[in-house]
């Protein structure tokens, strides 16, 4: 019986042997080097300190330089230390053993943060990872070794791939993207299909020396061999939320030869701009809330597609929904208008300003400016929506996008900030007193209304006293507002 037992646990004739794991040892980082998990071969979870010290380093280096790419491995020998770093989508797998004992580490690797990836992808897409997940990774490590062909298929070195990151860039986001060419060919054709929700993520612009964007596919530079070309690609959000952009890049280099690579995605987080209304008390707390602290601002591009919407009037509203308070409303003696709002978003030291700016051409033009970048891209998102909702869904597709080397809109102005910086120089020089005056005449409780020279009219809620005289002498001054 006992003979017949041992016979029975032989393999059967044509079978692969099981397979013999050769990392001792697997623990995994995130994007920017920081622990996540580790284990032994055998299922025992491992903490960081627990490591060795040179191997985690050298393994953090190799991540941090950004040439693992997704479904490639590098590796790396650090004295008596032979480290392999394997990509994931979300992580890196990594493992130290001594020289000459990595023949098939690179697969086990790619094993282990696919069969993790695969495991939590519904906390990975929610942008989070539960501790039952990372108290599950031995247990991971272990399936994974035992059969690697069973998670994923053998990696490779990085010859092609695509990498990117997120970036603030006025009303918008910025995806810097770098394309990898490590083969000794010239690629002349660079194709990345892009994989993004659209419909709140609109791409609007490619910075580039050539190429489009067209139905979901970026075309970009030929890249010479063994070098790399680098693309800025602007998407105009319209909702808060983690938006993700990930893609496949196809290289066709010279005789024909394809070179295929991953881009891990790149995210950014918008979070929801609830605004709360202020109104400044006086003269020395309007230039603090507006000189002071509006440290970034962006035009917010308005199309002309939306009509009535496009004007100041049609803006106002879709502000008004929010209930900032409404400083300023200023018309001139022809067409010209401008109005301003202000809010706070999170607290005193975060302001949230709204500039409507309408030319004797009749079009408005709308700023947004806040302390924080994100508050800005935050509000203007939300504004989008507001619009493209009021004015119903475009039948007129995506359109295709040329690549240009126009410069990223630059910051513009606020004239608030301009009015402010003329009244501190007035009071340093004494040219004006800081008395608060009150309205000259009141229509109505709340609004005041002034008859400047040169025809104008101002009409506020909840004015800063003095605010609209300055107000006006600095568009005498400087002439009708721009557009």
């Amino acid at each position: 019986m006992a003979r017949a037992g041992r016979k029975g646990r032989e393999p059967e004739a044509g079978a692969a042997p099981p397979h013999e794991a050769q990392a001792r040892q697997v623990f995994l980082l995130d994007e920017v080097g920081r622990f996540v998990a580790g284990a032994t071969r055998e299922g025992v979870a491992l903490k960081e300190p627990m490591l060795h010290p040179k191997a985690l380093e050298a393994a953090r280096a190799l991540v941090k330089s950004r040439e693992v790419a997704w479904g490639t491995f590098v590796g790396k020998v650090e004295g008596d230390v032979s480290v392999v770093v394997c990509g994931g989508r979300d992580f890196f797998a990594c493992a130290a053993e001594d020289p000459g004992r990595l023949r098939d580490v690179p697969h086990e690797l790619s094993a282990v943060v696919a069969a993790f990836e695969h495991a939590a992808r519904e906390e990975l897409s929610a942008g989070g990872l539960s501790r039952a997940s990372i108290e599950a990774f031995p247990r991971v490590v272990a399936a994974a070794l035992k059969d690697p062909a069973r998670f994923s298929t053998a990696p490779k070195g990085p010859l092609a791939f695509a990498r990117a990151s997120f970036r603030p860039s006025g009303a918008r986001l910025a995806l810097d993207v770098e394309v990898v060419n490590a083969t000794p060919w010239a690629a002349n054709r660079v194709e990345l299909r892009l994989a993004f929700d659209s419909a709140a993520l609109p791409l609007v612009s490619v910075k580039a020396r050539n190429g489009a964007f067209e139905d979901g596919v970026l075309e970009l530079p030929q890249v010479a061999a063994r070098s790399r070309e680098r693309v800025v690609v602007l998407f105009e959000p319209k909702a808060a939320g983690t938006h993700a952009v990930e893609g496949a890049l196809r290289l066709v280099l010279e005789g024909g030869r394809e070179e295929r690579g991953r881009m891990r995605p790149a995210r950014a987080r918008i979070a929801q701009s609830d605004v709360v209304p202020t109104v400044p008390k006086g003269l020395a707390e309007f230039r603090a809330l507006v000189e002071g602290r509006l440290a970034y601002a962006a035009k917010v591009e308005v199309s002309t597609a939306l009509g009535g919407l496009s004007t100041v009037a049609g803006l106002a509203s879709a502000v008004e929904k929010d209930s900032l308070a409404r400083l300023l409303d200023w018309r001139g003696a022809g067409a010209e208008r401008e109005v301003w709002f202000l809010g706070l978003v999170g607290g005193e030291t975060r302001p949230l300003f709204v500039q409507l700016t309408q030319g004797l051409g009749g079009a408005a033009g709308l700023v947004v400016a806040g302390a924080q970048a994100s508050d800005v891209i935050a509000y203007a998102a939300r504004l989008r929506a507001r619009l493209d909702a009021g004015y119903g869904p475009s039948t007129l597709g995506e359109p295709r996008i040329a690549a240009d080397q126009a410069p990223e809109p630059p910051s513009p102005e606020p004239r608030a900030v301009m009015v402010a910086r003329q009244i501190s120089a007035d009071i340093a020089s004494g040219e004006i007193e800081i008395v608060m005056r009150k309205p000259r005449q009141i229509t109505q409780k709340g609004v005041s209304t002034m008859l400047p020279v040169g025809g104008g009219q101002s009409v506020g809620e909840e004015m800063v006293p003095g605010l609209i005289e300055e107000l006006e002498r600095s568009m005498r001054r400087d002439g009708p507002p721009r557009r």
